[in-house]
């Protein structure tokens, strides 16, 4: 399922994750980068705990979730829709994994006109966790007519 999209994946996307209470109100919290996919229906991504109480407290009331991938040069972008499988803390090996991520991402950021410096210290802090879902449908969000269509089922 996540085949088509594993190049842009990689890439230094603005990562994004969302999800909602009981009452349908929803929580977002940007991600720290994601996890080289190992499986074609699961994601990992990176958050700050310090940023994601909502989001984790989200969790014990429904495991739908989201996350959005946009590269912010071109806002070529897609959601990944599906439902909560664990969370953990993440490991040492992750956390460099995610100052490379913020790196590289900021650089983008910088090219904008805006600080790297301040963005990194805005996104980065620890602990950090890691948040898996599986997939179950993937939808197109870049900025045009067509935009919100499911990709996988077309």
């Amino acid at each position: 399922m996540l085949e088509p999209y594993l190049k842009l994946l990689s890439e230094p996307l603005g990562f994004w994750a969302a999800n909602c209470n009981a009452d349908n109100m929803p929580d977002v919290v940007h991600c720290n980068g994601i996890l080289p996919i190992e499986y074609n229906d699961q994601i990992t991504f990176f958050i700050s705990k310090r940023d994601s109480a909502t989001f984790l407290d989200n969790l014990k009331t429904t495991p739908e979730m989201a996350l959005v991938g946009t590269n912010v040069l071109t806002f070529e972008g897609y959601q990944f829709k599906g439902h909560f499988k664990h969370l953990r803390h993440c490991t040492d090996q992750e956390i460099s994994m995610q100052r490379t991520y913020l790196n590289k991402f900021t650089g983008l950021i910088e090219l904008m006109g805006f600080s790297k410096e301040a963005f990194f210290r805005s996104y980065m802090h620890l602990p950090a966790l890691a948040v898996t879902f599986t997939v179950h449908d993937v939808f197109e969000q870049t900025p045009r007519k067509g935009t919100g269509l499911s990709m996988i089922n077309k």
